[in-house]
């Protein structure tokens, strides 16, 4: 009774029939009376409810359920459990931007994996890597984890692993600006979607990179033909994910087409539904198209500061391909350009704090970002300023006032 009153919410909601909240209650309140009895992790009403919250972008609470189901089976010393726990945990901080701590979980995931000898799905973890991976521009360990998640799943006929690696290698060559090469991993994930019978939008999330291919290759029918019932589903179903990156897309589709007009309000339509989900990264992009619209219209003012926001999203990130690619809109003004020593707003506070003495930890914790994000932001500084120590640092940024 356990295992139904999980498996049959998890298959509804994959079909796009929402959460069955009253079912995944009894299935919950079963597990109450199974201590000791009810061995299983993965097959439990929680384990469903965990990941409901994560894909309906309740990060904290899913993050909570999450975290609490791992350290169960690290108490009852079940480990099997904690490798699939952990891929989850490393997709919800990729999409809140807790890089490090995706990364830290994705390596474990895949080492527990390794551990266990758990064959097909081990497959979570390699693509797990390689989500993180591309998320920072790092375009070979990234193709190589995904690949490896590719090759472990694929002969086992694991199509909900095989999807997501597909996706992991479809948004790297869009990060790369080449999108045939990501339409050619993302169709194909597209269509075993659509042949498993999945109509919830924010499970697999690879429609909005599949559109952007498709209107970067000028094959604008075909965008539209795929983003229409992507749209209406999450409309139905009111996903802000589905409905923000549904309108970016609309956007994108409307301002190859010439329309401007139509185009600007799409994207302000998604920015507005940005205001319900915890996504910086999903945001950042979004403000780069919205900046571009405003760009074509002439809007030069508007589209300057909304590309400066989306630059500090990615430059805050470490989303190395992301943030060259809004540095490149940028450049395309008319006047003075974007100057190459220019720090943005996060740069200079934390050259700031570095150039005062501070560890990168300790700037880190002011900033309340990682220390991957310090470290990004540091190369990037020593690049534009043409210095290559602390001690250069401090030099240009005399002591000054906390808080200046």
């Amino acid at each position: 009774m356990a295992e139904a009153f999980q498996a049959y919410p998890f298959i509804e909601f994959l079909l796009g029939h929402g959460v069955d909240q009253e079912m995944l209650d009894r299935g919950i309140a079963l597990e109450g009376h199974m201590e000791g009895e009810f061995k299983s992790h993965v097959l439990r009403a929680s384990f469903v409810v965990a990941q409901l919250l994560k894909f309906t972008d309740r990060l904290d609470e899913a993050r909570r359920t999450f975290t609490e189901l791992l350290g169960d089976a690290a108490a009852h010393g079940v480990e099997t459990p904690q490798a699939q726990f952990r891929y989850h945990l490393a997709e919800l901080e990729c999409w809140a931007g807790n890089w490090d701590a995706a990364m830290e979980h994705a390596l474990e995931s895949r080492a527990s994996a390794q551990r266990n000898r758990m064959g097909a799905m081990s497959s979570e973890g390699h693509f797990a890597v390689g989500l993180v991976e591309a998320h920072l521009g790092r375009a070979d360990p990234a193709r190589l984890a995904a690949l490896e998640g590719l090759r472990v799943a694929e002969p086992a006929g694991e199509i909900l692993l095989v999807i997501p690696n597909l996706a992991v290698l479809g948004f790297l060559e869009l990060s790369l600006g080449r999108p045939a090469e990501a339409d050619a991993f993302l169709s194909r994930a597209v269509e075993l979607e659509q042949a498993m019978g999945v109509r919830e939008p924010a499970y697999f999330r690879i429609v909005p990179d599949e559109v952007e291919a498709l209107v970067a290759l000028g094959r604008l029918d075909e965008a539209e033909a795929l983003l229409a019932p992507f749209e209406q589903a999450g409309a139905n179903l009111d996903r802000a994910w589905a409905m923000a990156t549904g309108a970016r897309c609309r956007a994108l589709v409307l301002a190859a087409r010439g329309d401007l007009e139509g185009a600007s309000a799409a994207a302000d339509e998604a920015v507005i539904q940005h205001d319900r989900l915890p996504l910086p990264f999903e945001l950042g992009r979004t403000l780069l198209v919205k900046g571009t619209v405003q760009r074509r219209a002439k809007r030069k003012r508007e589209a300057r500061d909304t590309l400066t926001q989306a630059l500090e999203i990615f430059d805050g990130l470490g989303a190395v391909q992301w943030a060259e690619r809004t540095r490149a809109e940028l450049a395309r003004f008319g006047g003075r350009a974007p100057s190459s020593v220019d720090l943005t707003p996060t740069e200079a506070r934390v050259a700031e704090l570095v150039a005062a003495g501070g560890s990168n930890r300790e700037v880190a914790d002011a900033l309340f970002v990682s220390v991957h994000t310090v470290e990004a932001n540091l190369k990037r500084i020593y690049r534009k300023l043409g210095i290559r120590s602390r001690t250069e640092l401090a030099s240009r940024f005399p002591s000054r006032p906390s808080g200046a």
